[in-house]
């Protein structure tokens, strides 16, 4: 076991618990629970429990975050895990499970973690596509049929696409709202997972940078069209293409 883990899980706590950890048991069912204060039986269960409470699953204090975790435990749980994976690192064994060997230096894990990881996003993803919720938190419904994701984890998820940082949702959600859910260019109505995209006024292989002022919601068609043109470049090259077709017939479609 890990120096972390033996500062973390022996050193405090009841005589009785220290005893049970030491031995490599879970403190509650007394099964074989080696890294771990519980077994992932009893883990699920405190946890569980603690989301009806609203509480936090580390030091059980009343939530106001909206999480499973206080501010306080996320970031100590956060530095305790980095530090403990650069351990694993530097011994060339796997970072999840600590027993194992990296597979090869492509990996950071063993074969056999990433077979379990692998098998556990499978079900989780089956889980939330047959009870049609969101795939990434598993507590909101799905925004639309078309989406996999929650309002706000599609959200977050673009905000960390184009932003490069998550916590710019709200942000984005504003700008959509003002634009009224409508492209900027064509006016065309944007449905999340069907046609909305964030366009970068000035592109990026121009300069352009992922600040908020920088970006725009368009209709992804409209963004594949303005590549790496930028605003004025592209409104142009949409005026030159309008006057040479005014009043004739494209595809079979009148122009009038």
């Amino acid at each position: 076991m890990d120096t972390l883990y033996l500062k973390s899980y022996k050193d405090c706590g009841t005589e009785k618990h220290r005893h049970l950890r030491l031995m490599g048991l879970c403190v509650t069912c007394k099964k074989e629970s080696p890294d771990t204060y519980y077994c992932l039986d009893c883990s699920t269960k405190r946890n569980q429990q603690k989301i009806r409470d609203n509480k936090c699953h580390s030091c059980s204090n009343i939530l106001t975050n909206g999480k499973t975790a206080c501010p306080s435990c996320i970031s100590k749980a956060t530095k305790r895990n980095n530090l403990l994976h650069q351990q694993r690192i530097a011994k060339h064994i796997c970072i999840w499970c600590g027993i194992n060997s990296a597979s090869d230096d492509k990996y950071v894990s063993c074969l056999s973690c990433r077979e379990k990881i692998t098998k556990y996003n499978k079900n989780k993803r089956e889980y939330s596509l047959k009870n049609n919720i969101c795939a990434a938190c598993y507590k909101n419904q799905k925004y639309n049929d078309n989406l996999t994701l929650c309002e706000s984890c599609w959200l977050k998820s673009m905000a960390h696409n184009t932003t490069g940082n998550r916590r710019n949702y709200n942000i984005i959600k504003d700008m959509l709202i003002k634009q009224n859910f409508q492209c900027i260019y064509t006016k065309i109505k944007l449905i999340p997972g069907i046609n909305a995209s964030l366009d970068h006024i000035i592109p990026r292989s121009r300069g352009g940078s992922n600040k908020i002022n920088n970006l725009q919601w368009v209709d992804i068609k409209i963004n594949h069209m303005k590549s790496d043109l930028t605003h004025k470049e592209f409104v142009l090259f949409c005026n030159d293409i309008s006057k040479n077709f005014v009043g004739e017939t494209i595809l079979g479609f009148n122009n009038n």
